[in-house]
């Protein structure tokens, strides 16, 4: 079945963000009704009157602000149900009352579009467990439950991207060079409008088993990010530190471990991983939220894996203990030693080996 869709109502939850910003461009290109919803009220006013720009290889993009159909916050959004929401936003942002108010923006055929480091609220939902949520990042399950009836897609875009000045974003990967994975579903008529309005917008897009795909995705959030807001170096650095080799094969490992528990399929090996194309000249976003003292994705990447771990009766989960330990002395500027972490990781390789 083919579907024509001329001007699909887009919501970017997240949109003027530094992922965010690249499906603003995109998605407005090609006559959509976008929506740019955030949370920075200097950005959005901005915006508002000067419009998105958007730094490329292939030269500055400018969308002006007659270009979209709403630019403000989530709360004061007032807009027709949606066809697509796409939300952009870190795992602490989103809070019940974030829930609420994406919720109203759809109707039982709104398509949710979920982008987001580490394990997702919704991650357990059609595995046979005894659970349907994690506590770490949904305590009760509300979040869940407000969502339980409706289409949910994860997507991972590999995009490079950060924000350089207000209503200002810079894309530092090459338009061609730039990839987007959306999870697997049932829900196939769903699959295809989201194709239809990608392929339409030139945003590139293939579909994973979204199991594997975010677990794929958090081998690199889990081993680098926080090694990156640890270490204080860039995700090249920790990429190529030798002391850093022995977390990113216990990562690589535990995480196979997990896939297999769940019949996800394959993860990337070392070798692969290691070849990986990577933006070596950036800190990794919770290195930046550290800086920054904002909210760090902690829950999601971390706790989360520690979590499903011990859900799914894994061993040799030391390292991610002692990491939880140093990733909160870190956070409160207390001491911490990293050279026995790396020790206990090695000693932890070896004995699986």
């Amino acid at each position: 079945m083919i579907f024509i869709l001329f001007a699909a109502k887009i919501s970017i939850v997240g949109g003027a963000g530094a992922v965010g910003s690249y499906f603003s461009t995109k998605l407005t290109s090609c006559d959509n009704e976008v929506s740019i919803i955030g949370k920075a009220e200097k950005n959005l006013k901005y915006i508002k009157k000067h419009g998105l720009k958007v730094k490329t290889s292939e030269g500055l993009i400018h969308l002006k602000p007659q270009r979209f159909c709403y630019v403000g916050n989530l709360l004061d959004a007032q807009l027709p149900y949606q066809d697509i929401v796409i939300v952009s936003l870190k795992q602490p942002d989103v809070t019940l009352k974030v829930a609420k108010q994406l919720k109203r923006l759809s109707n039982k055929e709104t398509i949710f579009i979920f982008i987001g480091n580490g394990l997702p609220f919704y991650f357990l939902k059609d595995l046979r467990l005894t659970k349907k949520h994690l506590d770490c990042i949904d305590s009760d399950g509300k979040i869940e439950r407000l969502f339980q009836d409706n289409i949910i897609f994860g997507m991972q875009p590999f995009i490079a991207a950060k924000k350089t000045f207000t209503g200002e974003t810079e894309i530092t990967r090459p338009f061609d060079k730039i990839s987007v994975i959306i999870g697997s579903s049932q829900n196939s008529k769903a699959l295809q409008k989201i194709y239809e309005v990608f392929e339409k917008a030139t945003i590139p897009i293939k579909t994973e088993n979204f199991h594997k795909m975010t677990l794929e995705k958090l081998q690199f959030a889990l081993a680098i990010n926080t090694l990156s807001a640890i270490m204080e170096k860039t995700t090249g650095e920790v990429f190529e530190d030798p002391n850093a080799q022995s977390f990113i094969k216990y990562t690589i490992n535990i995480l196979q471990e997990i896939s297999d528990k769940i019949n996800a399929g394959h993860l990337r090996d070392y070798q692969t991983f290691k070849v990986l194309p990577i933006t070596k000249g950036h800190y990794s976003s919770m290195y930046n939220d550290l800086k920054q003292n904002r909210s760090i994705e902690k829950a999601a990447i971390l706790d989360a894996t520690l979590e499903l771990c011990e859900l799914l009766n894994l061993k040799n989960l030391a390292p991610l203990k002692r990491l939880q330990a140093i990733l909160a002395a870190k956070i409160n500027g207390e001491n911490f030693n990293l050279e026995d972490f790396f020790h206990l990781c090695e000693a932890s390789h070896s004995n699986s080996a």
